[in-house]
């Protein structure tokens, strides 16, 4: 993530993955596994093309809607 182009979604997208590693044991028991479901949605793309996110603008997946989806997937 800190090779992100720099910019307001790299400052938005460390942001939101900082608050996420420091709070998702919160959010569930295995903090490991909410961060990398964050990780996944949000750089969908990167097992296939890493180098994409380097070129393009990242549209970064704000908290809020991004637990309240994983709330709704458990409901």
């Amino acid at each position: 993530m800190n090779a992100l182009p720099e910019g307001e979604s790299k400052e938005k997208v460390l942001e939101h993955y900082n608050f996420l590693r420091n709070h998702a044991g919160f959010i569930q028991t295995n903090a490991y596994k909410k961060v990398r479901e964050w990780f996944v949605e949000q750089f969908p793309l990167y097992r296939k093309d890493p180098l994409f996110y380097l070129k393009n603008e990242v549209k970064v997946i704000e908290i809020k809607a991004f637990t309240e989806q994983a709330d709704n997937k458990g409901a």
